[in-house]
């Protein structure tokens, strides 16, 4: 993946540390940590598998997923009302449904 020279590196660094400075080591743990698990956290956020299951779940939805949105309600109120006449609604039921 595109993190993957990081996590590399931050390993790497890890380690110089470890064994060279060990009374440091803990201290930089805050820095190379998020390089570290870069890679493998883009890799597991990615599949697709696991984002339906959280779906099911209900974790990690934004309100507009679980509430909706009132603008797009009104927008869709206002396209019925003008649609029998002009033919808005057909073309906003396409852009809406996209």
């Amino acid at each position: 993946t595109v993190f993957a020279p990081h996590t590399l590196a931050a390993l790497i660094v890890g380690f110089a540390v470890w064994r060279w400075l060990p009374g440091e080591y803990w201290w930089c743990m805050p820095f190379l940590l998020g390089p570290a698990v870069a890679a493998p956290l883009a890799w597991l956020t990615s599949k697709p598998s696991l984002g339906r299951a959280m779906r099911r779940r209900g974790l990690f939805l934004v309100p507009s997923e679980t509430e909706g949105l009132a603008i797009l309600e009104r927008a869709e109120l206002l396209l019925r009302g003008r649609g029998a006449e002009t033919g808005v609604a057909q073309a906003g039921q396409k852009v809406l449904a996209a």
